[in-house]
Protein backbone atom coordinates (compact mmCIF):
# COMPACT_ATOMS: atom_id res chain seq x y z
CA UNK A 1 0.00 0.00 0.00
CA UNK A 2 3.01 2.00 0.98
CA UNK A 3 4.87 1.95 -2.46
CA UNK A 4 1.60 2.38 -4.40
CA UNK A 5 1.27 5.89 -2.48
CA UNK A 6 4.85 6.86 -3.05
CA UNK A 7 4.25 6.78 -6.69
CA UNK A 8 1.22 9.62 -5.91
CA UNK A 9 3.72 11.94 -4.23
CA UNK A 10 6.40 14.34 -5.30
CA UNK A 11 8.78 15.68 -2.86
CA UNK A 12 10.23 19.42 -3.09
CA UNK A 13 12.78 20.57 -1.21
CA UNK A 14 16.11 22.32 -0.76
CA UNK A 15 19.31 20.40 -2.70
CA UNK A 16 21.14 19.26 1.06
CA UNK A 17 17.46 17.17 1.73
CA UNK A 18 17.09 15.86 -1.63
CA UNK A 19 20.08 14.57 -1.90
CA UNK A 20 19.76 12.79 2.04
CA UNK A 21 16.11 11.68 0.39
CA UNK A 22 17.68 10.00 -3.06
CA UNK A 23 20.21 8.25 -0.79
CA UNK A 24 17.53 6.68 0.59
CA UNK A 25 15.82 5.14 -2.29
CA UNK A 26 15.96 6.35 -5.94
CA UNK A 27 12.05 5.19 -6.11
CA UNK A 28 11.75 8.45 -4.73
CA UNK A 29 10.20 11.25 -7.25
CA UNK A 30 12.42 14.46 -5.72
CA UNK A 31 12.61 17.63 -7.06
CA UNK A 32 14.97 20.73 -6.07
CA UNK A 33 15.52 24.13 -7.18
CA UNK A 34 18.75 22.85 -8.78
CA UNK A 35 17.02 19.96 -10.82
CA UNK A 36 14.48 22.46 -12.05
CA UNK A 37 17.18 24.96 -13.20
CA UNK A 38 19.17 22.20 -15.22
CA UNK A 39 16.15 20.71 -16.74
CA UNK A 40 14.80 23.42 -17.60
CA UNK A 41 18.19 24.84 -19.27
CA UNK A 42 18.37 22.05 -21.15
CA UNK A 43 14.62 22.32 -22.80
CA UNK A 44 15.53 25.48 -23.68
CA UNK A 45 18.42 24.72 -25.52
CA UNK A 46 16.76 21.80 -27.00
CA UNK A 47 13.49 22.51 -26.95
CA UNK A 48 12.79 22.92 -30.34
CA UNK A 49 13.86 19.35 -31.39
CA UNK A 50 11.26 17.99 -29.44
CA UNK A 51 13.74 16.43 -27.41
CA UNK A 52 12.37 16.34 -23.69
CA UNK A 53 15.46 16.14 -20.92
CA UNK A 54 14.95 13.09 -18.47
CA UNK A 55 15.28 15.32 -15.53
CA UNK A 56 11.53 16.71 -16.59
CA UNK A 57 9.94 13.40 -16.96
CA UNK A 58 7.15 12.86 -14.46
CA UNK A 59 7.54 16.01 -12.46
CA UNK A 60 5.31 18.75 -12.23
CA UNK A 61 6.84 22.69 -12.59
CA UNK A 62 5.02 24.90 -9.84
CA UNK A 63 4.83 28.74 -10.76
CA UNK A 64 4.42 30.61 -7.05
Amino acid sequence: MIMERLDQITVYGDDAGIEYLRNQSAALRLLSLAMVKSALLKYELLGFTGYIPKELYNIEIINK
